[in-house]
């Protein structure tokens, strides 16, 4: 079961991570717009252990080797972070989100999307709560 707090605190270690991908988007597109979906899933873990250090989330966010399950990123035992990156728009077909697939204990999912298109680089992100 996870708390009010510690649903909280993933929710805002989601926004955190957002924003400064968002950034550092902004200041370097080309090395977004040149990295394909596993390399940008290894570089959106990283960013979020290093926005997890002082956290209660510090020293468990580890990447799932397996391209066969989801979500990509496990924080916590309980969080998830799904990493899906386009060239074109935001829609998902969920080729890789099957209810089969997904890791044990995972309750709440974070979709991180990035988007790469001409001269510029984006993020976002949405909530999805496992039923």
């Amino acid at each position: 079961m996870i708390s009010q707090e510690e649903f909280e605190q993933f929710v805002d270690l989601v926004e955190r991570t957002c924003d400064v991908m968002n950034q550092k988007a902004q200041h370097n597109p080309s090395f977004y717009r040149s990295n394909d979906g596993k390399m940008m899933e290894s570089v959106v873990w990283e960013e979020f252990a290093d926005q997890a250090r002082e956290t209660i989330f510090e020293q468990q966010v580890s990447l799932v080797p397996s391209t066969r399950s989801f979500p990509d990123i496990i924080i916590g035992g309980k969080f998830g972070v799904e990493v899906k990156t386009s060239k074109s728009g935001w829609k998902s077909l969920g080729s890789s989100i099957m209810e089969s697939t997904r890791i044990p204990g995972v309750e709440h999912i974070a979709m991180f999307s990035g988007k790469w298109v001409r001269g510029t680089s984006n993020s976002k992100s949405n909530l999805m709560k496992h039923a």
